[in-house]
C-alpha cells in the first residue's frame, strides 16, 4: 500500500481550505490515502518573521484576497473572504487531533465542515460552541469531543 500524503494545514488558510476540497479525489487517483495534519500557522510565522498575506502592506495584500476568490473560482470551489481573518482555529485543531485518536471516520467530514463553516457561511471557528455546533451537524457527539480535547495529550 503506497503511504499516505500527508497534508498540513490550518483552518484560516484559504489556500489550504482550497487544497482540502481536491486532497481527496487527488489521492484516490493515485491509489492513495491522505493523512491530515494541523499546524499552528500563526507559530509558523511567529518563528518565521512572516505574516499572513492579508496582512502584508501594499499591494500584496489586496492582490491575496483577489488570488484566494480567483483561485476559488478556477478550482469551482464556493468562497466567500470571513469578516474576520485571519481567526484562530485552535479548537477546530484539538477537535481533528482527538478525532484522529478516536473517531477517525469521521476527520474528513469534520475538517470539511469546519472549512465550509468558515469560508462559506462566514461562522466564528475561533469559538469552541461553534466548532461543538459543526461538530454537531456532522454527527459526532459534541459532549465528547469537548471532554477530549481538554485531555493532556490533545493540548500537547
Amino acid at each position: 500500500m503506497p503511504k499516505p500524503i500527508e497534508f498540513h494545514f490550518d483552518f484560516s488558510s484559504p489556500y489550504s481550505y482550497l487544497a482540502s476540497e481536491q486532497i481527496e479525489a487527488l489521492a484516490a487517483r493515485h491509489g492513495r490515502t491522505v493523512e491530515y495534519k494541523p499546524v499552528l500557522l500563526g507559530a509558523v510565522f511567529k518563528a518565521s518573521g512572516g505574516a499572513p498575506l492579508t496582512e502584508q502592506y501594499g499591494p500584496k495584500a489586496s492582490y491575496a484576497k483577489r488570488d484566494f476568490e480567483r483561485s476559488a473560482r478556477y478550482a469551482g470551489v464556493p468562497y466567500r473572504q470571513p469578516s474576520r481573518f485571519p481567526i484562530g482555529s485552535v479548537a477546530a485543531k484539538r477537535s481533528v487531533v482527538w478525532l484522529q485518536q478516536h473517531r477517525p471516520e469521521q476527520v474528513a467530514s469534520f475538517i470539511h465542515a469546519v472549512y465550509r463553516a468558515f469560508f462559506v457561511d462566514d461562522r466564528d471557528i475561533s469559538d469552541a460552541a461553534v466548532v461543538s455546533d459543526i461538530a454537531r451537524e456532522v454527527g459526532i457527539d459534541p459532549d465528547a469531543l469537548a471532554a477530549g480535547v481538554q485531555q493532556p495529550e490533545v493540548k500537547d
